[in-house]
């Protein structure tokens, strides 16, 4: 049984971390980004999608996410690449 949500019910995991006090900012983000890969996924409570925001400055940023298998096959992520690199 598959439950498909409207968009209302739909809650967003989002982490948006100010890095830019840090001595290394690019080496804090990307030891958080480790430990967001460690996070696991519930199917039955939790967001299977999760966006991480790494501010290194007020113009550079670097944005990870993390998702589910069940929801984004390979093709689909490639197509999802595409699109936002087109926006780069």
């Amino acid at each position: 049984f598959m439950k498909i949500s409207e968009l209302k019910d739909i809650d967003l995991y989002l982490v948006i971390d100010d890095l830019r006090d840090t001595q290394d900012p690019y080496q804090a983000a990307l030891d958080r980004a480790s430990e967001s890969l460690k996070l696991t996924f519930s199917l039955e409570r939790d967001v299977l999608f999760r966006f991480f925001i790494f501010r290194f400055s007020d113009k550079k940023a670097l944005i990870t996410f993390t998702f589910h298998h069940i929801i984004l096959d390979f093709i689909s992520l490639m197509i999802l690449q595409r699109e936002y690199l087109s926006y780069v």
